[in-house]
């Protein structure tokens, strides 16, 4: 389930449950499409949902909407089994197989639609994972879902107890990381990026947590002209954006 709340085990909207359908990588309990939907699209999630031996169920638009409550779901929803968070252990290993790899952690985002927002700016510029805490951080919800356009079935999410140990970790590996703060004295567009990069977003209000802040190997900021601070998805597309920008420069991703 995605909550203790009934609605949250269920997402809907065309992205996020198609993206979720042809993913294959988190378990649909159920799909339901409405039956006004065209005859070919219904026959190609009966299709899919056949391959992956998921129950699937024509409904009228009207059941759907009093199944999610919502009247956004353009003839498509789906009741989830748990989110597949990937093991930060394996995890680990893998990009530490990988001669260049960027990570995105985020500490204590606790507003759905931000989370989704960054999971939908990780995955779009090529970032290998995100990495979140257990402690003040919202975990994927159907808000999540939505709000990453169903992005979070493109990139591995890793759940960790404690994400000083994943930076001290990485930080024993010889990764670079980076933390986002606004009194940082290095700017973001005119530092060198290593190899293996993990970038470390703080929380909407209070910014990176003491801890947190200490374990990165260094500070960086966002340069801009008014005064004021950036919304933390903000900052994370645009950090995310940096990445790719400076990968691509230096050959790093085909």
């Amino acid at each position: 389930m995605l909550g203790g709340d009934p609605q949250k085990a269920w997402i809907w909207g065309r992205h996020a449950v198609e993206e979720t359908l042809y993913a294959g990588r988190w378990p649909i309990l159920e799909f339901w499409m409405a039956t006004s939907l065209p005859a070919e699209r219904r026959a190609a999630y009966r299709e899919r949902c056949d391959e992956l031996k998921i129950t699937c169920l024509e409904k009228r638009a009207e059941e759907i909407c009093m199944r999610v409550h919502a009247a956004d779901h353009q003839g498509l929803a789906a009741k989830m089994g748990p989110f597949p968070y990937v093991a930060w252990r394996s995890m680990f290993e893998t990009l530490c197989g990988k001669s260049r790899a960027d990570v995105v952690v985020l500490d204590r985002i606790q507003d759905p639609y931000n989370f989704g927002s960054m999971i939908r700016s990780a995955a779009l510029f090529g970032m290998d994972a995100i990495v979140i805490g257990t402690r003040e951080q919202v975990a994927v919800t159907s808000h999540v879902v939505r709000a990453s356009a169903g992005l979070v079935n493109r990139i591995p999410v890793c759940r960790v107890p404690s994400l000083v140990d994943v930076l001290r970790e990485l930080n024993d590996a010889a990764w670079d990381t980076v933390g986002m703060a606004m009194d940082a004295a290095d700017r973001l567009d005119e530092r060198e990026w290593g190899r293996r990069v993990a970038v470390v977003i703080g929380n909407e209000g209070a910014g990176l947590g003491e801890a947190i802040r200490a374990a990165c190997s260094r500070l960086a900021r966002i340069p801009h002209r008014a005064d004021g601070c950036l919304n933390a998805a903000v900052a994370c597309g645009i950090v995310c954006y940096e990445l790719a920008r400076h990968a691509n420069a230096a050959g790093r991703r085909q």
